[in-house]
C-alpha cells in the first residue's frame, strides 16, 4: 500500500517462488514477522488460496495445504494478502520481515527471507474551537475563555503552535492548559497576546483556559472580539480550507459604585457666622467600570449658607435662594470626564 500513513491500514502481499530442481511438496510455511507500529487487523485474518494462517502476537504463519499439489518448479504459489493496522504515533521506516521453509532441503537458503521497508507518512485533521460561559461582561471585570484544539486524525499531529491575540479593550491576564500532561509549553504572558506550543497530539482534543480583564473604560454595549488561531506541521488529512482559527464575542455591560463624602474640620476652621466656611467633597468611584460623565453632585446647604466659591476641575452653578436653603450643581469640566 502507498502512501502508508500512520493511524490507518495498510496491505502487504507475499508469494512463495519455487526456483526447483525439484518440486515443492504440501508443508511450505512462510513466517512473517510484523514490526512495532504494525499489528494484524483483528477479524481480518491473513488469507491465500491453499494457505492455512495463524496469527500469534506479530507473527503470522501460514502452511501450504497438504491437499493441494505440489508447487512446480519456478511456480509462484497463491498470493498470502495481509492486512495491518499502522499505529497513529509511528513514523520513519518500518522493516516488515518474511521467510519461507520448505519441507525439502533447500539448495540455495539464502534467498528464503525478504524484506519490505515502509516509509510511514502522517497526515491530521487538526481544528480550534473558542468559547466563553460569560457573554456579557461587566467593564472593569474579569472574562474567561476555554480553546479546544481537536485531532481528528488519523495521525498524531506535531509541531503545533497556539496564538492568542485579544483585540484592544481585553488584557490578557493568564493561558493555562487544563491537563498539565498535555504538554503544552507556554511563554510569558502578555497584556496583548500569548504563544503556546505543542510536540505533539494525538487523535482527541486538549483544552486551554484564558482569562482577560475588560479594560474598565469600555463603554456600555461594545462587542470585543478574542481571536486564537493555531499553526500545524503535520499534512491535513481532508482536503479543503481547514478550521485553525477560532473567535469569542463578548458584549459589555458597566457598572460604576459612584459615591460622595463631604467633611469640614471645625478644629481647624470654626464656622463663625458673618464669615466663610469651607466643605471637601470627594467623589469616588469604586467601579467595577468607569463612571462616565456627565457626572453631576447637588449640594444641599442649609439655610443660612450660601454658595460663595469652588476649587477643582468642577463647574459650580448655585440655585436659587430658598427657604431651605440654597442647592448647588457640580459637574466635571470636561463633560466626558471619567471618574476610574
Amino acid at each position: 500500500t502507498s502512501p502508508v500513513i500512520a493511524g490507518q491500514s495498510a496491505t502487504y502481499q507475499l508469494s512463495v517462488i519455487n526456483h526447483g530442481p525439484s518440486d515443492a511438496p504440501a508443508g511450505t510455511r512462510v513466517v512473517d514477522t510484523l514490526p512495532a507500529g504494525l499489528s494484524f487487523v483483528p477479524g481480518n485474518l491473513p488469507s491465500g488460496t491453499n494457505w492455512t494462517c495463524t496469527v500469534s502476537g506479530q507473527d503470522l504463519t501460514c502452511d501450504y495445504d497438504a491437499v493441494i499439489d505440489d508447487l512446480a518448479p519456478n511456480n509462484v504459489s497463491p498470493i498470502i494478502t495481509v492486512a495491518v493496522s499502522v499505529a497513529e504515533g509511528t513514523q520513519g521506516t518500518l522493516i516488515n520481515s518474511a521467510s519461507v521453509k520448505a519441507v525439502r532441503t533447500d539448495p540455495n537458503p539464502l534467498n528464503n527471507s525478504d524484506e519490505a521497508p515502509t516509509s510511514i507518512t502522517e497526515r491530521a485533521d487538526v481544528s480550534i474551537t473558542k468559547t466563553t460561559a460569560t457573554p456579557v461582561v461587566i467593564a472593569g471585570d474579569t472574562v474567561s475563555y476555554t480553546i479546544t484544539v481537536t485531532n481528528t486524525g488519523p495521525s498524531t499531529a506535531r509541531g503545533i503552535t497556539l496564538s492568542e491575540v485579544p483585540e484592544p479593550g481585553l488584557l490578557l491576564d493568564s493561558i493555562t492548559p487544563d491537563v498539565a500532561a498535555d504538554g503544552w509549553v507556554c511563554d510569558p504572558v502578555t497584556t496583548t497576546g500569548a504563544t503556546c506550543t505543542l510536540a505533539a497530539l494525538p487523535v482527541g482534543s486538549t483544552t486551554l483556559t484564558v482569562t482577560a480583564l475588560v479594560d474598565s473604560s469600555v463603554p456600555v454595549d461594545a462587542t470585543l472580539d478574542n481571536t486564537a488561531s493555531i499553526a500545524v506541521t503535520t499534512e491535513q488529512y481532508t482536503p479543503g480550507p481547514p478550521n485553525r482559527s477560532a473567535t469569542a464575542t463578548t458584549t459589555v455591560d458597566t457598572l460604576a459604585g459612584v459615591s460622595v463624602e463631604k467633611s469640614h474640620d471645625p478644629a481647624i476652621e470654626p464656622v463663625i457666622a458673618g464669615t466663610t466656611a469651607t466643605f471637601t467633597l470627594v467623589a469616588s468611584n469604586a467601579g467595577p467600570s468607569d463612571a462616565v460623565g456627565p457626572i453631576v453632585i447637588t449640594d444641599s446647604l442649609p439655610a443660612g449658607m450660601t454658595f460663595v466659591s469652588s476649587s477643582g476641575p468642577w463647574t459650580c452653578v448655585p440655585g436659587a435662594l430658598a427657604a431651605g436653603g440654597q442647592q448647588v450643581g457640580r459637574t466635571p469640566v470636561a463633560a466626558d470626564a471619567r471618574i476610574p
